[in-house]
């Protein structure tokens, strides 16, 4: 999948999966209040799509211990799958990634930052802000 990348010279099949992968949130984002896609968080390590229309994906999970990857596994070959000239999908689940920050595309960390920056804002409590009174 291409996060950030342009999307000259893939082929049009290839252009409608990475738009459905995108459309596939990570589930406790969700659950934080700001939602981010697989793609976004650097979850899609590969993503390839065979000529009969057969797409096979790699994603890794943010952690070891994410008891929803079979949540976004679900959601994304419901999404792929639905992509007119897609056959089959056929997800596998990278275990050896460790997932960083880094690995997020500069659109998703663009959107955690401002994330942090309105939760921050809008909280009365302030980073080091016991330091204040000492």
């Amino acid at each position: 999948m291409i996060a950030d990348g342009d999307p000259a010279g893939l082929q049009p099949l290839e252009v409608a999966v990475d738009e459905a992968i995108a459309t596939v949130d990570d589930p406790c984002s969700i659950a934080v209040g700001s939602p981010l896609s697989v793609g976004d968080l650097g979850l899609i390590r590969r993503r390839e799509v065979v000529g009969d229309g057969l797409v096979r994906i790699t994603v890794s999970p943010t952690a070891q211990s994410c008891i929803l990857i079979g949540s976004i596994v679900k959601g994304i070959e419901q999404r792929v799958g639905a992509v007119s000239g897609v056959t089959d999908v056929q997800v596998e689940i990278d275990t050896t990634t460790v997932w960083t920050p880094e690995l997020m595309s500069e659109r998703g960390q663009g959107m955690l930052e401002r994330s942090r920056s309105a939760a921050l804002e809008a909280s009365s409590v302030r980073p080091r802000q016991w330091e204040e009174h000492v």
